[in-house]
């Protein structure tokens, strides 16, 4: 999730969380590795992707769209099921995410993350109730 996660980074998450909004950064399983991806689209929602320089992209701008539309480039587009999510990468370019497996079910999510702070490597990962942690980010293979 570089560029908005770091490593040794420290993170607030919760395990309590009702609801869902676009923008929320959520912790899941997917095929037995832990990720952490953006919520890109909610249960009903219309998930426009253009494939752009080889690689399927989900505009966030309603201008990017009528851009991508009129200029003709291939389109895709995804309803998202009831009780799913459409999750993304903030490194658009090297993350395989929902553009990839697609929609992924909201009992799926772990955790949402609440809040970040800077970087604290002597931090380690601390529970705080049943429902919250703190969490320090380890890079791979640290």
């Amino acid at each position: 999730m570089q560029p908005t996660l770091q490593p040794y980074q420290v993170v607030w998450s919760t395990r309590d969380f009702k609801k869902l909004e676009r923008g929320d950064l959520v912790v899941f399983d997917h095929e037995g590795e832990t990720m952490v991806k953006r919520v890109a689209g909610l249960p009903g929602d219309r998930v426009d992707q253009y494939l752009i320089a080889g690689d399927w992209m989900v505009p966030d701008y309603p201008v990017w769209n009528r851009f991508a539309a009129k200029n003709g480039y291939p389109k895709r587009t995804t309803i998202v099921p009831e009780g799913s999510v459409y999750v993304v990468g903030d490194s658009i370019e090297k993350s395989i995410d929902s553009r990839s497996y697609g929609p992924i079910k909201i009992s799926s999510i772990g955790a949402k993350l609440l809040y970040q702070e800077s970087e604290s490597p002597k931090l380690p990962s601390l529970r705080l109730s049943r429902n919250l942690t703190v969490q320090r980010n380890e890079p791979a293979g640290a």
